[in-house]
């Protein structure tokens, strides 16, 4: 019972039976361990997809052109300067040569870090062994609450009007990412494209 319910004009009554809040807890917990196995299947899934490999390699490639043009655009950069010095091109050709080069290799900077990231991103993936499903799936005939079971997986309770209950689960940064992951990876989108099509 909600102990700040003196009147209705301060919080609505908030009140559940015991055995009502034991079983919707239960059907949470069930539930976030079904949707932990179906999670852990996408992940295999993309993990042993040729697509990610190839995203992998192809990302890769990019990652080394940028860095070659970069060089590249270092080089030219150097070079005007020689160019100048020797008369082979005037001052003011120099200056705008040199704006150009400088606004391009800023460019290129920001293309390697942004395909960087996606490299990091792709190689790491996400782990069969990760601590969601690994707490999750050792649960997975649960078919009684204990206070173990809670303390390990839920982190808070809330009790709503009318007897609604939301769980928040432990590991909600761990199933974020997981999500992140299967949303943002080439093999899910080839899936979800096939199926459209369909």
């Amino acid at each position: 019972t909600c102990s700040s319910h003196v009147s209705k004009r301060v919080c609505s009554c908030h009140s559940i039976r015991e055995d009502r809040l034991k079983n919707a807890i239960l059907r949470a917990i069930q539930a976030q361990i079904e949707l932990a196995k179906s999670l852990k299947r996408e992940v295999e899934r993309i993990n042993t997809s040729p697509t990610v490999r190839r995203e992998s390699a192809r990302l890769q490639t990019l990652l080394e052109t940028a860095k070659k043009q970069l060089a590249q655009s270092n080089n030219a950069a150097d070079g005007l300067y020689l160019d100048w010095k020797s008369e082979e091109i005037t001052q003011e050709d120099y200056r705008r040569l040199k704006g150009k080069l400088t606004e391009q290799s800023a460019q290129l900077r920001e293309r390697i870090a942004k395909l960087e990231q996606e490299v990091d991103a792709t190689s790491q993936g996400i782990g069969l062994d990760n601590p969601y499903f690994a707490e999750f799936l050792k649960y997975k005939n649960v078919k009684t609450l204990t206070r173990g079971l809670i303390v390990e997986l839920v982190s808070m309770i809330w009790v709503h009007e009318n007897g609604v209950v939301r769980v928040d689960f432990n590991f909600a940064d761990q199933y974020e990412r997981i999500t992140e992951y299967i949303e943002s990876n080439p093999a899910t989108k080839t899936a979800k494209q096939a199926i459209a099509t369909a």
